[in-house]
């Protein structure tokens, strides 16, 4: 039976398969490329001499083992986030005599040929093959695919799991084979590479046999459970924000939105330059890093609610009351990419940035949230359980619709070349607390606007 689950996951790849994603995939690592050999033909002779005396002298014997510890964080979030699975048996298969170890066999055979299994791992174990010696090229190599591997798995097997009861046992394996591993890669006991490398593997062997058994000791969902007293208790929850965070919890497309702000942050703090007193920030990404969280989700007005929008009609639900708890959900997110950037004005001495810190926030509140609800009026709707990976279903490439993003993104961004920044920051902070003050009156007039051209709309989310 598991080869016939095998050929219809070839035969369910090979229709998926689509030449657009595989070239922008290449595209992609093309581009590294590219900037890996500019930078190569940039430096001078001199330059070059050089790295490839610091590269022969690199022990790679010491150094995978430290750099494939410290990928495993990095790798588990990016898998958790991007990844698809297919750990819960599809319909039509609970139908034929699959039994529950076969199809185990099967998740971890197509997790480990997965995209995101070896999206680092294979690249980094060309360039080994190149850097380092045969031997320790093939041992380094084994070892990012057996971690890489067994991230993957233990992510496969946090999904199938039904239940944080099950779910916690998989969160506190993780925390406890992270930190061993990375302990042992730095070698503190001086063992030599072959012995490292050995108890290396010996680590990731008994993660990954617990992960296989785990995966095989996890309950089968049970169909026929009776879930009415489950979902009461559920329906306690239905407030606002568990009602507009529920599809970026479910949804796979929708996680992906959640990651991009993280990008902001982490350039924001990477953009920090100077020595003592002289250290300075660059506003343009410390002002995307605050307003990014409410951006990019409020970027998704009636998006989602596209899909079902005739059956909220025929409900006594406004389209006012729509906006305001999409609008108060943009300003939560805003917050919190807000709450991570706060470290950064006291790891350094950047006490003049808490001023553009605080109008900036204002502004995103009164002004960027505000207008981005106005995508109400150009969104398509969007399919939330589609994969987020080149999936642009739902986006408008109009000119309207660029015209908001400029408006409402870069805009504020000008302030900051041509005038000074306390100027600019007092312009934010004034516009901003007048939006706050005012934003039921204009999500009020954009609900008006929308109502008045509904059937528009309506034939835009068919």
């Amino acid at each position: 039976m598991l080869k016939t689950l095998l050929k219809l996951y070839f035969i369910k790849k090979k229709r998926e398969f689509k030449w657009v994603k595989f070239f922008l995939t290449l595209y992609f690592y093309a581009i590294f490329l590219v900037v890996i050999l500019s930078s190569w033909l940039g430096i001078s002779d001199g330059m070059k001499t050089t790295m490839i005396g610091l590269l022969d002298k690199i022990e790679w014997a010491m150094v995978v083992p430290i750099m494939a510890a410290s990928l495993i964080l990095p790798d588990f979030i990016t898998k958790l986030l991007l990844k698809d699975d297919s750990a819960i048996m599809d319909n039509y298969l609970k139908t034929r005599p699959v039994k529950e170890e076969t199809w185990n066999k099967f998740v971890m055979i197509s997790t480990f040929f997965d995209f995101f299994n070896l999206s680092w791992s294979l690249p980094l174990a060309v360039f080994l093959f190149f850097a380092a010696p045969p031997l320790v090229a093939l041992l380094s190599a084994l070892l990012l695919f057996m971690v890489s591997f067994v991230n993957s798995l233990a992510v496969t097997t946090f999904r199938k799991a039904k239940g944080w009861e099950y779910k916690m046992a998989i969160i506190v394996g993780w925390l406890v084979w992270q930190p061993i591993t990375l302990f042992h890669s730095f070698n503190i006991f001086g063992m030599g590479w072959g012995i490292h490398y050995l108890y290396f593997f010996v680590l990731n062997t008994v993660a990954l046999l617990l992960c296989i058994k785990y995966l095989n000791f996890l309950p089968q969902y049970d169909e026929s459970q009776n879930k009415k007293e489950k979902h009461k208790k559920f329906n306690n929850k239905n407030s606002w924000f568990f009602i507009e965070m529920r599809p970026y919890r479910r949804g796979k497309r929708l996680k992906m939105i959640l990651f991009f702000p993280l990008i902001f942050i982490v350039q924001a703090y990477l953009s920090v330059h100077g020595e003592s007193d002289t250290i300075d920030l660059d506003a343009f990404w410390f002002y995307f890093g605050i307003v990014g969280g409410g951006e990019l989700i409020l970027q998704q007005t009636f998006a989602i609610e596209g899909a079902y929008f005739d059956g909220i009609w025929s409900r006594p639900i406004s389209v006012e009351k729509l906006l305001l708890r999409k609008y108060y959900f943009g300003c939560t997110a805003t917050f919190v990419t807000a709450l991570l950037m706060l470290p950064l004005l006291f790891m350094y001495p950047l006490v003049e940035y808490f001023y553009t810190y605080f109008a900036a926030l204002t502004l995103s509140l009164g002004f960027v949230n505000v207008g981005m609800l106005t995508y109400c009026f150009t969104n398509k709707a969007l399919d939330i359980n589609a994969s987020g990976k080149f999936n642009t279903q739902g986006a408008n490439f109009s000119g309207s619709a660029f015209a908001l993003v400029f408006t409402f993104m870069f805009a504020p961004m000008l302030l900051f070349i041509f005038l000074p920044l306390w100027v600019a920051s007092t312009i934010m902070l004034v516009v901003g607390m007048i939006g706050i003050s005012g934003h039921r009156y204009f999500i009020k007039r954009i609900a008006q606007r929308f109502i008045a051209k509904r059937y528009k709309h309506f034939e835009r989310f068919r």
